[in-house]
């Protein structure tokens, strides 16, 4: 019968929800998807979201047509309400061809779907439809509820590879591809009856805030008498990022010198997928049980519901594959799964409650076993990054043991670099797997050896447990697991129920990484995890026990390394503590970092062990007995700001611990800022006083301006760029015929940028960088021609005589730093921004001697003192005390000038500079860090040019030179001065 069809529904089903038909002469039709409804919800290009396949006829070649790539559609998003939904169809069945797919469960929500159609009857070629790439495309869901309905049951088959079952409704895809069942063939040359292929399923988004998925059953697998039987449909009640599976095998046969195959279709690969799940709900309900076959091997039973998968991709049953020649081969393999990695799945807040999965499909006679959901540990209510599995083989026969015929089970694909987190008030009843890989079983061959599919590897994923409030697994009244509560890294089975070993981790489970982020909490087991990253909990303390093991085997630890930090904000420990990591393991594991970082600042010095079963961190006796650079006053056990000399109680032990080293990196910006407010001083004291001079009493303004790149040795480096300028005016006054006061005030900017470099040896280089820049003001003075009577030959820039000069500067200075080298365990980047009060005065002197009429030498000596203010920023959790900073410098040099007429001078000179200080200074919990310092020797040399274009009016000076420096200071500076006079 004919459904009403709104467009939610054909947005998210097929439209039309049909009645099985069984036994027709042609591949079976794809059952129809159970209808969706909700009252007023509409979404535009609702028909682009599916593509299925139309099945096979009968003709020479009959293969089920294939699903058309779906991708990049536009977003589904919803918001508010409730879906409910209706079963699915059943796929139609077919005496000589594929039994089609059972239709999806209503209820569910999919980014896109594509589905091949199943084989038909044909003399060369039944193969089933491939599914076509279903890719890019996003679900968003909030406040919503999906209520499920079953899936339909798989088209049955008598001469062919019966169809799917239905997926189960309530359950969320971002992308969904499968191939059609392969058909019924029977030729004199070659045949083949394979089942489709699944396509590519990448780059899906699902997003779900506030929703709850009440999952229904999957469909039961067709059954099939010769040919591959059909999987069960997957429980309702889940998330999938992607899902990929190829179809069952047929029948095929070739009576003459050709090879026939009924090979089921590979699972295509499932990539970069994205779940992000927060406050949801998953009530799985039961998969569908795998097809049975009356002479060859059964169906895989479906999944069960209620739990997470990254991707999932699966490799459909082989059929039944004879060949009469005797030199020709048949083959009835299970199809492969493919690779599934790089998905990424978010857990905060979510509650998942898992069903049994659907059993395998039977052997009667012949044939591999279908797997049953629940080999190996395949608890509802899990969360997967990824999931691979390899389809059965079933029968294949060859007349002559001189032909080959062979019968293999799949083999499970790579499940690689797939990423879960978990966090959160958040209860799962089943496992944590980062991958799982498993092969199919084999099947019978009449000739050769038919061989169980190996699982692939699982390696490079990585699994995060976020807080204490996880609950893993279920328990019974006793308190035993009746359910889940292990936790892998990866998972590798072969065919036959073997799990893969891996050891010493160089293959299987090579690279897999548990993060603990303040975990606590008891699990079943802990297993194939080659590193773990420990964060330990804010209130660790002394003998505290981390993670207790419920279940009967201990956490192996041989081969595997442990890297271990603590939470910024967190307890302090003491010497001596210990904190047992895991109660119960066994072996020897690696210690990646002797010692412990607590957020950028606190270094402690550890041991780890194996002691009586257990893992045991240990704090060793190193502590730091350096007092901080400030007066505060502590609590008398090193707690507090300051010198830790305060009035508290003193009969504590002193915690553990010392300044990290690499702390001096956050001071290099302060120190960046001091050079700024130098270089400023220096261009007051220079370009500033030297375009604001006035001879006479006149008035007038000045702008002097410096800019260049200099690298100052702090015991690393750093390099400043900046540009700067001063806006004055300036008054002149005649003291006697030779002798001017000139004083001025002024408006001052400078811009700049740094970078900072440290190496620090096995903890690694640290680079910085950052912007500084400051505004302010001040004022200045300048007395030349002091004991003289006459100008310097015949400029009046350059007087003979005695000079003073004097400068004052103030103002705020803001200063950035940040560093990507600089991030704590907890994922803290090293940053901060700075502000704070500068200021400055210089006093100088010297004596410029008349050579000749053109010719000048200026002997002078300045001093100029500095300091920028204390400040406190906060770089995650911790406070950095910023003290003031303080440079003292002297300067001795000679400036000779050439005068080569009214109009142009140029001069060229040598200085020595001496800083006494140049410290930034610092603390972090009560503790001094290494302070960076300019405290050295400089020489300058300078060449340099003044214009007075306006010779007849004497009026505008414009100055312009060039500064080198080596020692502590290197680089180089140019500087542009403009004085006019009224």
């Amino acid at each position: 019968m004919e459904f009403p069809v709104t467009p939610l529904v054909a947005a998210l089903s097929a439209g039309l929800f049909m009645s099985s038909v069984a036994y027709a002469q042609v591949g079976g039709a794809h059952g129809e998807n159970g209808a969706s409804f909700h009252a007023d919800w509409t979404l535009a290009e609702q028909r682009n979201r599916t593509s299925i396949g139309d099945a096979g006829t009968t003709d020479a070649d009959a293969d089920g047509k294939d699903g058309q790539p779906i991708i990049n559609q536009d977003p589904v998003d919803l918001s508010g309400g409730e879906i409910t939904g209706d079963t699915g169809a059943a796929g139609v069945g077919a005496t000589y061809g594929g039994g089609g797919a059972g239709g999806l469960g209503g209820g569910s929500v999919f980014g896109g779907l594509s589905s091949g159609g199943a084989g038909g009857d044909a003399t060369f070629s039944a193969n089933g439809g491939a599914g076509g790439d279903v890719s890019g495309n996003h679900i968003s869901l909030q406040k919503v509820t999906l209520t499920g309905a079953e899936g339909g049951a798989g088209g049955k088959s008598s001469f062919g590879g019966a169809g799917a079952g239905g997926l189960g409704g309530g359950t969320v895809f971002g992308g969904l591809s499968s191939g059609g069942a392969g058909g019924y063939t029977s030729s004199s040359s070659s045949s083949s009856a394979n089942g489709g292929a699944g396509g590519d399923v990448s780059g899906n988004h699902i997003s779900l805030n506030d929703v709850e998925l009440r999952g229904a059953e999957g469909g039961t697998g067709g059954a099939s008498s010769w040919g591959g039987a059909g999987a069960g449909g997957l429980g309702g009640g889940s998330v999938f990022g992607g899902l990929s599976s190829g179809g069952a095998g047929g029948y095929a046969s070739s009576s003459s010198s050709s090879s026939s195959s009924a090979n089921g279709g590979a699972g295509g690969d499932v990539s970069g997928n994205h779940i992000i799940l927060k406050y949801v709900t998953l009530t799985g309900a039961e998969g569908g049980t795998g097809g049975s076959s009356y002479l060859i091997g059964g169906g895989a039973g479906g999944l069960d519901g209620g739990s997470v998968f990254g991707g999932v991709s699966s490799g459909g049953a082989g059929g039944s594959s004879f060949s009469f020649s005797s030199s020709l081969s048949s083959s009835a393999n299970g199809g492969a799964g493919g690779d599934v990695s790089g998905n990424h799945i978010i857990l905060k807040y979510v509650t998942l409650t898992g069903a049994e999965g659907g059993s395998g499909g039977g052997v009667t006679t012949y044939g591999g076993a279908g797997a049953g959901a629940g080999a190996g540990g395949l608890d509802g209510g899990s969360v997967f990054g990824g999931f691979s599995s390899g389809g059965t083989g079933e029968y294949a026969f060859s007349s002559s043991s001189s032909s080959s015929s062979s019968a293999n089970g799949g083999a499970g694909g790579t499940v690689t670099d797939n990423h879960i987190t978990l966090a959160g008030v958040s209860s799962l009843t089943g496992d944590v797997y980062g991958g799982y890989s498993r092969g199919g079983a084999k099947g019978y061959a009449s000739t050769g050896t038919s061989t169980d599919g190996e699982g692939g590897y699982t390696n490079h994923n990585s699994v995060t447990l976020v807080g204490d409030a996880l609950t893993i697994g279920k328990k019974d009244s006793n308190g035993n697991y009746a359910s889940g509560g292990s936790i892998y890294g990866g998972y590798s089975v072969n065919g036959d129920g073997k799990v893969n070993e891996d050891s010493d981790f160089t293959s299987y489970y090579q690279g897999n990484t548990l993060n603990l982020d303040g975990y606590r909490g008891s699990v079943k087991g802990i297993h194939h995890f080659e590193n773990f990253n420990w964060i330990l909990p804010k209130d660790v303390v002394n003998a505290d026990t981390l993670i207790r093991i419920e279940g009967t085997k201990a956490v192996a630890l041989d081969h595997t390394k442990h890297s271990i930090a603590m939470k910024d904000d967190g307890n302090r420990l003491n010497v001596g503590d210990t904190v047992t990591l895991i109660d119960t393991v066994q072996g020897t594991p690696q210690l990646v970092n002797s010692t412990v970082a607590q957020g950028h600042f606190i270094l402690y010095d550890v041991t780890l062990r194996e002691a009586d079963g257990q893992l045991v961190l240990g704090i060793a006796d190193k502590k730091d007995d350096t007092p901080a650079n400030g007066n505060g006053n502590g609590n008398g056990n090193g707690n507090g700001n300051g010198n830790g000399n305060g009035n508290g109680d003193t009969g504590g032990s002193k915690p553990a611990g010392r300044i990290n080293p690499k702390a001096k990196s956050f001071l290099e910006g302060r120190s960046a800022m001091l050079a700024m407010a130098n270089q400023g001083a220096d261009m007051v004291s220079e370009n500033g006083i030297a375009a604001a001079q006035n001879s006479g009493n006149g008035a007038g303004l000045f702008l002097a301006s410096a800019g260049g790149s200099s690298r100052y040795k702090t015991g690393s480096h750093i390099d400043v760029n900046d540009i700067k300028f001063a806006l004055g005016v300036s008054k002149g006054f005649a003291l006697h015929e030779s002798s001017t006061l000139t004083i001025a005030a002024f408006a001052e900017y400078g811009d700049g940028s740094y970078k900072s470099h440290n190496d620090f040896g096995r903890l690694g280089k640290v680079r910085g960088s950052g912007d500084s820049n400051y505004a302010g003001g001040g004022i200045l003075l300048h007395v030349d021609g002091l004991g003289s009577t006459a100008n310097t030959a015949i400029n009046t820039n350059v007087k003979a005589g005695g000079h003073i000069s004097a400068a004052l500067r103030a103002g705020r200075t803001r200063n950035t730093f940040d560093s990507a080298d600089m991030v704590d365990a907890e994922g803290v980047r090293g940053k901060y921004t700075s502000r704070t009060n500068y200021f400055s005065a210089m006093l100088g002197g010297g004596y410029v001697l008349s050579l000749d009429e053109q010719q000048a030498l200026d002997v002078y000596s300045r001093y100029t003192w500095g300091r920028l203010g204390s400040d406190t920023v906060h770089i995650g959790k911790s406070a950095l005390d910023l003290d003031s900073s303080n440079s003292s410098r002297l300067r001795v040099g000679t400036r000779y000038s050439y005068v080569n007429s009214d109009a142009f001078t140029v001069y060229g000179g040598l200085a020595f500079e001496r800083e006494f200080k140049g410290a930034a200074s610092g603390e972090a919990a009560g503790l001094g860090i290494d302070q960076p310092s300019f405290k050295g020797n400089t020489g300058v040399m300078e060449l340099g040019a003044t214009l007075k274009p306006w010779a007849s009016q004497q009026a505008l000076n414009v100055d312009v030179g060039v500064q080198g420096y080596v020692g502590k200071r290197e680089g180089v500076s140019g500087s542009i001065k403009l004085g006019y006079a009224f």
